[in-house]
């Protein structure tokens, strides 16, 4: 709670108790206005309490005595003691304030709150004179919080991690791996690491293996998320990001085939063939698997020397073994 330290006169000299005499309304001497929360978010409210140095005439104070900045509205003022001590309530602009949705006007800070006491009269109807301005402040935010989210690289491969960094337009509370979402992705995200700037936080994602997928992203959503006056948001996602984590990929898989000859097609007994398997394109990781339709075994693949990187790659094979 912010307290207000103004000091306004209190007791006439030798009075011990509020008599309703001559004295004009003024505010107490301690705590004259405070105000339960002085930071706003879009349509919240606080209740403030005024505090006169003795009764005044309950029904020469309204809210048209008072006046507040940051577009905030006053309602429901009354006197909870019989006219020393009041409350209102305080509520910050809502959407419904803001043309066309456009908040960035109502963002403010450093409101003050003032007690018109020229409107106000004693029991005896002896009325104050001029005005009160709080020293205690309230903040309005209206800005909603957003997010961005990045990766440090946009087209993973077999055995690669990257960094996932999210950045919130300023600090927030409630955020944890709760809220990220991973429904346009496939892979997983280990432990949030924060910044300690209240705003930032890293993670290291993996993505699944054995898959090809061009259309990826990572999301944050804002359930439980509020920046430090209580606004909050949708849901974030970071821009497009592809996934070919197939054995051999190098990222340039698309149209990738493979024609496979041999330079003897009628094996006998003893004889031995070369193995030509000849991509259309380089390829990394490279195993060729002997099948059911093969009654052979292979050696270890060789690339063919003194051909370049797009030329075909050419193992050769121990002696194949004909079929009865």
């Amino acid at each position: 709670m912010s307290i207000d330290s103004h000091a306004t006169p209190g007791l006439r000299a030798g009075e011990t108790t509020n008599t309703g005499g001559t004295q004009r309304p003024t505010l107490a001497a301690t705590n004259p206005i405070t105000i339960g929360n002085n930071k706003l978010g879009i349509g919240a409210s606080t209740t403030v309490t005024i505090r006169f140095a003795e009764a005044i005439a309950t029904n020469s104070f309204s809210t048209s005595d008072l006046s507040v900045g940051g577009y905030a509205k006053l309602t429901n003022l009354q006197s909870t003691d019989g006219g020393t001590t009041w409350t209102v309530t305080l509520t910050a602009p809502g959407w419904a304030d803001f043309p066309f949705g456009y908040s960035l006007n109502h963002n403010s800070t450093g409101n003050q709150i003032r007690v018109n006491l020229a409107g106000v009269t004693n029991p005896t109807g002896n009325a104050g004179v001029g005005q009160v301005v709080s020293t205690v402040t309230y903040d309005i935010d209206t800005l909603e919080p957003s997010a961005v989210v990045t990766l440090g690289d946009s087209a993973l491969t077999a055995g690669e991690t990257t960094t996932v960094t999210i950045s919130f337009s300023e600090p927030v509370t409630g955020f944890t791996a709760n809220n990220i979402d991973l429904s346009r992705t496939q892979g997983t995200l280990g432990p949030l690491t924060a910044l300690g700037d209240g705003r930032t936080w890293t993670a290291t994602f993996t993505p699944t293996v054995n898959i090809n997928a061009a259309t990826n992203s990572i999301g944050v959503n804002f359930n439980g998320v509020t920046d430090l006056a209580g606004n909050t948001s949708g849901t974030s996602f970071s821009s497009n990001y592809s996934i070919d984590t197939r054995p051999g990929s190098t990222g340039q898989t698309s149209g990738l085939s493979a024609r496979v000859t041999l330079t003897d097609d009628r094996l006998t007994t003893g004889e031995k063939a070369t193995v030509i398997i000849a991509f259309n394109k380089p390829v990394n990781g490279f195993r060729p698997m002997p099948t059911a339709r093969s009654a052979t075994s292979y050696a270890a693949p060789t690339a063919e020397p003194g051909r370049p990187p797009s030329r075909p790659r050419r193992a050769s094979s121990p002696r194949a073994t004909p079929s009865a």
